[in-house]
């Protein structure tokens, strides 16, 4: 982990993309959106493990997750939005990314 909750939470708030972070950190931006549709996945393979999910659930929303992966690396999140917090915990993933 390169940047902790706290740091983060201060870079997101002062404006920056994850995009910008992950770049600051030497992290490619491609590798960063694998790692968090990766992370998005697991989760959701956990949720049929446990029976949470029908695996038609899972399939249609790890294809939704696809396209939000993206734009939320590239969001500038507002104030009352920058607290790690997101889908199924993924933002919170995030810092071990970063």
């Amino acid at each position: 982990m390169l940047v902790d909750e706290t740091e983060l939470n201060k870079q997101l708030k002062s404006g920056q993309t994850l995009a910008q972070i992950a770049t600051s950190k030497g992290i490619d931006v491609n590798t960063l959106i694998q790692q968090i549709e990766n992370a998005f996945n697991t989760n959701i393979d956990q949720k049929v493990a446990e029976g949470k999910l029908t695996s038609d659930q899972a399939t249609k929303m790890k294809e939704n997750f696809v396209n939000k992966a993206t734009a939320m690396v590239n969001k500038t999140y507002k104030a009352s939005q920058h607290k790690t917090r997101g889908s199924n915990g993924v933002i919170q993933q995030i810092q071990t990314i970063l």
